[in-house]
């Protein structure tokens, strides 16, 4: 699978808030990666999931350091919360250590380690972002293929 930086994420040409975009699932352009649920009150932790797109704070997403995807104030971070391992995505304070670094792959899918990909599983109603095997064929990456909307 070939990776690219960040710098080569298909931008779309919609508008977005000021100063950022939203990461939109190819397939679902109406919905945004969000980070507006808190894992546990009080602590620094936001789960990510889709939402309508609104244009709020926890819907902006911008480039950071070393490859990192600010979303708000916080960076995407990849999560081991399970047995066999099952891997979610927060919002995490950045330290730009493992799990917070993005790459593209040549197909459009957005992968932080080795074969993993973010990926939009379930039904319309009940949808959720994961980290899944990346699908190698391009008629199969349906719900693994994502756009910048706006500026990034």
């Amino acid at each position: 699978m070939k990776r690219l930086p960040l710098s080569a994420l298909f931008f779309a040409c919609l508008a977005a808030a000021a100063g950022a975009g939203e990461l939109r699932p190819l397939d679902k352009p109406t919905l945004c990666l969000d980070s507006s649920q808190e894992v546990k009150a009080g602590q620094p932790f936001r789960r990510i999931r889709l939402a309508e797109c609104n244009r709020e704070e926890t819907q902006n997403v911008r480039r950071g350091e070393k490859n990192t995807i600010y979303i708000g104030s916080l960076c995407l971070q990849v999560v081991e919360a399970g047995q066999p391992p099952v891997f979610e995505l927060w919002g995490a304070p950045c330290t730009a250590g493992p799990g917070q670094r993005w790459a593209m792959t040549s197909g459009g899918q957005l992968t932080s380690g080795e074969k993993l990909c973010l990926a939009v599983e379930g039904t319309d109603a009940a949808q959720r972002v994961t980290m899944a095997p990346c699908k190698e064929k391009t008629e199969d990456r349906t719900g693994q293929r994502w756009a910048i909307y706006g500026k990034f």
